[in-house]
């Protein structure tokens, strides 16, 4: 299919001299922003995110233009706060019911305390449990700033914010899976954009 498809382009391109620049130029552009959408759905079916989410965190860093026909996307490379991958907190019963009074801001009510946390980073892995705890983050970040933590010390300030795995390294896994269906996206908008020239 492809194939013929391009054989009618290129005897279309070469009729139109004057026109192809403009064509292609917004045929590569479509295509992009069609092969973004690919993207998120893919990056989406590999790990536990929003699409909305995913999508913030990519980006047409280059559009076509007719001096540089070349769209490029890119995505942010930064640690996605391990609370995004459907953080829960998980509570148990205190011993000493009187003396804890819960915290509203961890959703821990009053006659427990905290037992660790769950969360599912791969979209069709497993929940797992960690011993980790909420800790308030700088800065608004996280989601409610707050942020998913393990100790690494008896000291109060002896702990580690925990990391999933970027947009930008699940994007770099994906772009391969995408290319072939990206370069068909292309043909089409091409063919498209020259018929309505020819």
């Amino acid at each position: 299919m492809f194939e013929d498809d391009l054989k009618i382009a290129q005897t279309t391109l070469r009729g139109l001299p004057s026109h192809v620049d403009k064509a292609q130029t917004k045929a590569i552009n479509a295509a992009t922003r069609k092969a973004l959408t690919l993207a998120v759905n893919d990056i989406k079916s590999q790990v536990n995110l929003k699409s909305a989410y995913i999508r913030s965190k990519l980006k047409i860093s280059q559009k076509a233009t007719i001096k540089k026909p070349e769209g490029i996307l890119s995505a942010e490379s930064r640690g996605v706060l391990l609370d995004r991958f459907d953080g829960q907190q998980v509570v148990t019963r205190s011993k000493n019911i009187k003396r804890s009074k819960g915290d509203r801001f961890r959703g821990i009510s009053a006659g427990y305390k905290s037992k660790g946390v769950t969360v599912k980073v791969k979209a069709k892995g497993a929940t797992k449990f960690l011993k980790g705890f909420y800790i308030p983050l700088k800065n608004n970040t996280g989601v409610n700033n707050m942020g998913i933590a393990v100790r690494t010390g008896r000291d109060k300030n002896d702990y580690k914010v925990l990391y999933g795995p970027s947009v930008g390294q699940t994007f770099q896994t994906v772009r391969k899976d995408i290319s072939p269906m990206a370069r068909e996206l292309l043909i089409t908008e091409l063919l498209n954009e020259l018929e309505l020239i020819s």
